[in-house]
């Protein structure tokens, strides 16, 4: 064979060279991976932020309906109210009433 041998194996240098590639290029992957998990769960944390505040704002906007449905019953229980209904629905005149009738001139029947 009259030329020279070519080596079959890679030199030591070349290997770490290619030793620092490779790790490089999976540390690259790795900090590529960690940054596309670390967007997302960014992502979904402002999501749950504005749900957040929006159910926060909805259970005000609820505590406050409830007060005011509380104060509600305590009135319907309350005499004044059973007095006002009397009124209303029933024509009741308590004794100290003053009651005016007031006629249509219209209606009174003439002689």
């Amino acid at each position: 064979m009259g030329g020279t041998e070519r080596k079959r194996g890679l030199s030591a240098k070349t290997r770490s060279r290619l030793i620092a590639v490779t790790a490089v290029c999976a540390v690259l992957v790795a900090a590529a991976l960690v940054s596309v998990s670390v967007i997302d769960n960014l992502n979904k944390r402002a999501e749950l932020q504005a749900e957040y505040e929006r159910l926060a704002e909805e259970n005000a906007e609820l505590l406050t309906r409830e007060e005011l449905l509380k104060s509600m019953l305590e009135y319907c229980g309350s005499d004044e109210y059973k007095v006002q209904l009397a009124r209303e629905l029933l024509g009741y005149v308590s004794p100290e009433d003053i009651v005016y009738e007031v006629r249509d001139p219209s209606q009174t029947a003439t002689p």
